[in-house]
């Protein structure tokens, strides 16, 4: 079974980059980096001292979606809607928010799950089943980007949870297959080992996941319902019916950094 498929958008990545640096900008400036604009934004998530600064971009470099941005964030969902219908079916479960993923600088490499590891996400607790949707909207040669990698060992890898990704597969059993690229949009299946490539120059993607819904676990989250919708009801998601309501330099009470109604 192939575990990765690679599609070209380059010309998508160009129309929706400038959307996300809309996002990106409005997230500096209600943090008060009223300093940063069009040209200088990408020092803020190349430069720990100033990435730090970014109430709403946690360590797995995600800037999450506030109450007082939530505008911005529609329109690139509403965008993004677009390639997604072109490759997920309709008998699968999206995850809700997608994910807007910049610089993970303030990820410790030493934290045992760290995604500069090899791995599988569901060792880390995803779904066993489920699929990535990783869109590179723009990135250069010295980025962080996701690297596919080939396992060379000789144990099987399972797709259970584990307690850490550090350490389970040596340097000396793997090896590079491929490098996202700028208007890369790549699947994962469940079995596709990866990890975040090093690099420190800006970088950004979009990602969703999903899940066949005759493929779901009895060991998979027993919250599943909460974050994961039918097509129909995910594709009508849009800021007229749902309303993120985690206002900036406030935690919110998911797990994934977002609190959200939806009708």
């Amino acid at each position: 079974m192939q575990q990765f498929f690679i599609y070209k958008h380059k010309a998508f990545a160009k129309k929706i980059y400038p959307l996300i640096v809309e996002y990106i900008l409005s997230s500096c400036k209600l943090n008060n980096l009223s300093n940063v604009t069009k040209n200088n934004f990408k020092f803020s998530f190349e430069n720990i001292k100033e990435a730090k600064k970014i109430s709403n971009l946690n360590h797995n470099g995600a800037l999450l979606p506030k109450k007082e941005i939530q505008k911005e964030f529609f329109f690139i969902f509403e965008k993004f809607k677009l390639i997604l219908k072109k490759y997920i079916k309709k008998n699968y479960l999206i995850h809700f928010p997608i994910i807007i993923r910049v610089n993970n600088i303030l990820s410790n490499k030493k934290n045992k799950y760290s995604a500069t590891h090899p791995h599988l996400d569901s060792w880390a607790g995803q779904p066993e089943k489920s699929k990535i949707l990783s869109f590179n909207v723009f990135s250069s040669s010295n980025s962080p980007v996701l690297e596919l990698l080939e396992y060379t060992g000789n144990k099987k890898l399972t797709l259970s949870k584990k307690k850490k990704y550090k350490g389970v597969i040596k340097n000396n059993e793997f090896k590079s297959i491929y490098k996202s690229k700028k208007g890369d949009l790549i699947i994962t299946n469940p079995g596709a080992l990866h990890r975040t490539s090093s690099g420190r120059k800006f970088r950004v993607f979009l990602e969703c996941r999903y899940i066949n819904k005759n493929k779901i676990k009895k060991t998979d989250n027993k919250n599943l319902s909460n974050y994961y919708y039918s097509y129909k009801k995910f594709f009508s998601i849009n800021s007229e019916n749902t309303k993120i309501i985690t206002k900036f330099f406030l935690k919110s009470n998911s797990r994934f950094g977002v609190d959200f109604t939806l009708n």
